[in-house]
């Protein structure tokens, strides 16, 4: 219930883990009332460099939004979520490595349990409650991409074996196209989608390649081999203003 919250000069000189520069808090949307609604990125270390609180912090302050975007980086998935509880947490996106064991211990819906993880919670009255945004965030945009392309093939190819790829291969599958997934280590069980090794993902012909890896500044694809997709799609977030 503090007016205030303490802050380092900046990344050089923080007294303690966790503590947020000047700079962080700003880009998070802090300072705000203790009233104000909170939401978290849930996940391992590197959600403290995620593009995301900084750009929806951004967006909640372009449209007048009262709330603020924080990274949390977890090891212990349970005792946080509960600590979240308490602290009136409103919701929570979740990210590598705990989107599994986010729809083991929530109340998971439909989109949620047909992905096989959970992205997106939120807490209610002794409960917490979770679905999965990956499907239709990945069907909307590229189905609207598909009709303006005229694509000419209808097989996708998804670079990725996590939560994220078994959404992205849901949505595919909704609008209709083959789907092939090139990854070094995927469960196809319940998807009844063709699974083949990361090294040949360059043999694979596909109108649509959609990287569902969390790698975003580096190349997917070998310099050296063209890539015929008519459609390229990139879960991953960046940081354009």
């Amino acid at each position: 219930g503090s007016l205030f919250t303490y802050v380092s000069a900046n990344d050089d000189q923080g007294t303690a883990s966790g503590q947020f520069s000047w700079e962080q808090a700003c880009a998070y949307g802090l300072p705000l009332p203790v009233s104000a609604p909170f939401y978290v990125l849930l996940g391992g270390a590197q959600v403290g460099s995620s593009p995301g609180p900084r750009v929806y912090n951004r967006l909640f302050r372009q449209r007048n939004i009262p709330g603020a975007y924080i990274p949390v980086p977890t090891q212990r998935l349970g005792d946080t979520l509960e600590i979240l509880r308490q602290l009136g947490c409103a919701g929570a996106s979740v990210t590598m490595p705990h989107k599994q064991e986010a729809l083991r211990l929530s109340v998971p819906d439909d989109a949620a349990r047909q992905a096989g993880a959970a992205n997106t919670l939120r807490f209610g009255a002794g409960m917490v409650e979770s679905t999965n945004t990956d499907i239709e965030g990945i069907s909307r945009p590229l189905g609207r991409a598909i009709s303006k392309s005229g694509l000419s093939t209808s097989t996708a190819m998804i670079l990725g074996g996590g939560g994220a790829a078994r959404a992205a291969v849901l949505a595919c599958q909704a609008l209709g196209l083959k789907t092939v997934v090139a990854a070094r280590n995927f469960d196809p069980d319940g998807l009844g989608v063709q699974w083949i090794p990361w090294a040949k993902r360059t043999s694979q012909q596909a109108g649509v390649v959609i990287n569902a890896t969390p790698i975003a500044d580096e190349t997917l694809w070998p310099a050296d081999i063209a890539l015929s997709a008519e459609i390229v799609f990139d879960l991953a977030l960046g940081d354009a203003p």
